[in-house]
């Protein structure tokens, strides 16, 4: 079910037998999932250091009587970050299992409206209240026309639940028609999806209220919603001396990799950091480098001593095997250097990257492995390559 579901979105109409089966699987509704599940209606994307994730702590349940039994309200509860499960010392095996059973389930409902969704099936959106925010995203992102009359009526609704992916995926005339929504996101779901957003909006799609607002984000709760937070109030008003002083105080207290994506973010207005920022080129925790490099030139616009690191990074190799897994070392410096490209900050792409790049460009699908369509997509922008259908 998650390979289809990730095919879908490419797939176009896979026909009307294989959608009435995707609806079929589709078909539970609240109360199948396990209470607290990162699937459930209503639950706010959870994002963290490490990217956007959900995780359940098990606490003590009594048991029930045999192995179909449901799973007592109250069984899970979200934490505050991480894909990780944590099982009890106490509590019998059987209720254990039966969660696990809960949320398999949970999950083949949600992979089965993720397909329908990448198809486009609109039986999907009689009740998209109903739906999480990354089915919503997904029609938006690619059933944008067909979806939004039918999400129109509830849209103001879905906004303020504050959905990390739905944030992501509104667009700027979306979200600038519903400033209040967002704003509301903001007040009752702190998250770097809706601090971005708020600012990504500019001068001109908010108010005075919405950079008050931004000044309010709790500095003493999760460091990079409040560095998305400095920096969008100061991309609002123009005044950026809060948010250098805030970021740089963060830079030294805390592990850089959830504030650099801010930093980067402020674009010139950020050059009072850069010696900050350049320190953190070689730091000896390597998580965050490439995070360091793409910072450095975003705001001081010179991509030429980041260069070396990010190459460094990308690890260039005549060697690419399907099973390669150091594509999540390389990754992130990918990234960075595809988006000097687009951006026109790198004129040619490195000779000594186009071998690892144009083995990477024809790797096989491994439709399992989610990555690949990355991974192909950023090797084709640095070698100037169209992304074939």
């Amino acid at each position: 079910m998650r390979a289809i579901a990730g095919l879908m979105p490419r797939a176009g109409d896979p026909g009307s037998h294989v959608r009435d089966l995707l609806l079929a699987e589709a078909a539970g509704d609240e109360q199948d999932y396990a209470v607290g599940s990162p699937y459930a209606p209503g639950v706010a994307g959870r994002e963290s250091s490490r990217g956007k994730g959900h995780g359940l702590l098990w606490v003590g349940v009594e048991g029930a009587g045999d192995d179909r039994a449901e799973v007592p309200h109250g069984a899970a509860a979200p934490v505050t970050d991480g894909p990780d499960i944590v099982r009890p010392s106490i509590g019998r095996e059987r209720t254990i299992r039966a969660a696990q059973r809960a949320l398999t389930r949970a999950e083949v409902v949600e992979c089965g409206r993720l397909a329908l969704a990448g198809c486009g099936d609109p039986r999907l959106l009689e009740r998209p209240g109903s739906l999480s925010g990354p089915v919503l995203a997904t029609f938006l992102t690619h059933h944008r026309d067909e979806a939004l009359p039918r999400l129109h009526p509830v849209l103001p609704e879905l906004i303020a639940r504050g959905s990390a992916e739905l944030l992501d995926a509104l667009g700027p005339d979306l979200a600038a028609a519903h400033l209040p929504q967002l704003k509301q996101a903001l007040r009752e779901h702190p998250t770097v999806a809706a601090a971005r957003l708020l600012g990504e909006l500019g001068p001109s799609g908010t108010d005075a209220e919405t950079a008050d607002l931004l000044a309010t984000v709790d500095p003493t709760a999760r460091h990079d919603v409040h560095a998305e937070a400095v920096v969008s109030r100061a991309l609002i008003t123009g005044d950026a001396e809060p948010a250098i002083e805030a970021l740089r105080g963060l830079l030294r207290a805390q592990y850089p990799s959830g504030i650099l994506p801010a930093v980067g973010r402020l674009g010139p207005l950020g050059a009072p950091l850069a010696p900050e920022v350049a320190a953190l080129l070689n730091d000896p925790r390597e998580y965050g480098r490439s995070q360091a490099a793409d910072a450095y030139w975003r705001i001081t616009g010179n991509p030429r001593p980041v260069l070396p690191h990010l190459l460094a990074r990308a690890a260039p190799t005549t060697t690419y095997a399907s099973n390669d897994t150091a594509w999540y070392d390389r990754r992130d410096a990918l990234r960075v250097l595809a988006g000097m490209r687009t951006a026109g900050a790198l004129a040619a792409t490195p000779p000594e990257l186009r071998p690892l790049l144009e083995l990477c460009a024809t790797s096989p699908r491994r439709v399992t492995w989610k990555d690949d369509d990355e991974l192909r997509r950023l090797a084709r922008t640095l070698l100037d390559e169209p992304m074939s259908s």
